[in-house]
């Protein structure tokens, strides 16, 4: 992608970029395709801001789990606890074919005890997704305050036991009380359609490991725990309001991990994308393709980009930025 690049000149807590796939477009034939980058990043005014956690271990402990598998797991939420603290909250729920409640929602004021409760946990039945998602969410709305970041962690190496819709309602029910869900597949049997629109709907993202690779659940738990920790933005949103003549057809989120999302319309021409968090090392990307309509030699806006956004750590709310989205037209 070329880098014709422009930046918002108001941003302060956020910083939004443009970039377009290449700086000149023809005056002459059809519609053509153009691809725009939108990359939302906090700045430094907000660097040194770190909300407390309200995060809840999801963990499939089927029969499958068995072994090695079983142990990583363990190792990698015995470690997710280590990086918590006293002003952070924390559950762990294991799930087969039914549900147990490991440890019920409460301060990391004594990892120790949560780890034994975690070298506890052994292997059990089947596949059940949604009651496992319904009692984490359940110790989730005890711990849910404003300036707190609340967390999913949900992890499974099997499919599902006919409740892939509630699952999705769950996953629903989670975006609206800003609950993003990371959904871990492991090995190569669960359902990755599932997991990627249970991520979506809650605003959190989705990823999978490989089934001869059980110890990467470590650096996976560390890092999402790392992750949520580092979000200074919550509720973004993303409009793209586009002129006379521009299209939208596909929207992809680039950073943290590549996906395609949805996205809603507002008006014939203007779309709306939910970004949710953002944290300090990474803030989120999205690439969008539209068709361009020809136009006469010259310089055009063709959209304008705006992100709302709350830092609830300072009691910023609603706050926005925006910047356009200008291209080339040659006869050259």
């Amino acid at each position: 992608m070329n880098r014709h690049q422009r930046s918002s000149p108001m941003a302060e807590e956020v910083q939004l970029t443009v970039q377009t796939n290449k700086t000149q477009f023809p005056t002459t034939g059809g519609q053509q395709l153009a691809y725009v980058l939108i990359e939302a990043q906090p700045t430094a005014v907000i660097a040194e801001v770190q909300m407390p956690l309200n995060f809840s271990l999801v963990l499939d402990h089927s029969g499958s789990m068995s072994g090695e598998k079983l142990a990583s797991m363990k190792a990698a939420a015995k470690l997710a606890v280590d990086q918590m603290g006293p002003q952070d909250q924390v559950s762990i729920v294991v799930f087969d074919d039914k549900v147990k409640l490991i440890t019920p929602s409460q301060p990391v004021t004594d990892p120790a005890a949560i780890q034994r409760q975690i070298d506890a946990i052994r292997d059990g039945g089947g596949t059940k997704i949604s009651g496992g998602m319904r009692a984490g969410l359940k110790e989730l709305d005890k711990g849910l305050a404003p300036g707190r970041i609340s967390r999913m962690l949900l992890l499974t190496d099997g499919e599902t036991f006919g409740d892939e819709d509630t699952c999705h309602k769950l996953a629903v029910q989670a975006g609206k009380q800003n609950i993003a869900i990371i959904a871990l597949g492991l090995g190569e049997e669960w359902n990755a359609e599932l997991l990627d629109a249970i991520a979506e709907a809650s605003g959190g993202v989705s990823d999978f490991i490989p089934a001869d690779q059980p110890d990467v659940i470590l650096n996976a738990f560390q890092r999402q725990v790392q992750t949520a920790q580092a979000t200074v933005v919550q509720n973004a949103q993303l409009i793209l309001r586009l002129v006379p003549g521009v299209l939208p057809r596909a929207v992809w989120r680039t950073m943290p991990l590549i996906a395609k999302l949805g996205h809603r319309a507002l008006s014939d021409r203007d779309v709306q994308v939910t970004l949710g968090d953002l944290d300090r090392e990474q803030g989120q990307g999205v690439l969008v393709e539209t068709l361009v309509a020809p136009r006469q030699p010259g310089t055009y806006r063709i959209a304008q980009a705006e992100v709302t956004y709350d830092v609830p750590a300072t009691g910023l709310t609603g706050e926005k930025v925006k910047t356009d989205i200008v291209v080339h037209f040659t006869s050259d």
